[in-house]
């Protein structure tokens, strides 16, 4: 799934000082992952944090937001959280998972890639918290399907054609 990044944009991004190429196209994100796990320089300089609210003297990424977790999560399904300093915490645990992880459609495929390395290595307690973030996301999908398909047409022929009276009635009687 297009996420940011092109192979035919990311050039067009180069400078007479930098050139900007699209590499490994073909890899998924852990893949990629898999790739620097055994490079300790790569580990220990690895940054991924977009957020800059949360950077700190000295730490790289937060440790906190969505993309460090996901990242964070890859590592340890590597065998190599431990080993870098570029993360203020060596270990996810499943309530940190619960609080930082807000699933979409674009970054579902790149948590499911994590379940069985993650399941391989015991972190089921992972595996599940990632399975519990998915059952919320497609349950909000669900409701706002529902509501796409009932609640918007009754609100749109309210206003069309009840001059908004329906939706006053409504307020009157559950305020």
């Amino acid at each position: 799934m297009p996420y940011g990044s092109h192979p035919l944009l990311n050039p067009n991004y180069s400078s007479s000082d930098m050139r900007i190429r699209h590499e490994g196209i073909h890899l998924s994100r852990f893949e990629k992952t898999k790739i620097i796990s055994d490079w300790d320089l790569a580990l220990q300089h690895l940054r991924v944090c977009n957020d800059t609210n949360y950077y700190h003297p000295g730490m790289l990424n937060c440790g906190k937001c969505e993309k460090c977790i996901r990242t964070m999560l890859a590592l340890l399904a590597c065998g190599v959280l431990e080993k870098t300093a570029a993360f203020p915490i060596n270990n996810v645990s499943d309530e940190l998972v619960n609080e930082a992880v807000h699933l979409g459609a674009n970054t579902i495929p790149l948590y499911d890639e994590l379940l069985a390395p993650l399941a391989k290595k015991g972190r089921n307690d992972l595996v599940h918290a990632i399975e519990h973030k998915k059952d919320e996301f497609f349950q909000q999908q669900k409701k706002e399907k529902w509501k796409k398909r009932t609640i918007e047409p009754i609100a749109e022929f309210d206003k069309k054609h009840l001059k908004g009276n329906l939706k006053k009635l409504k307020n009157f009687a559950f305020n």
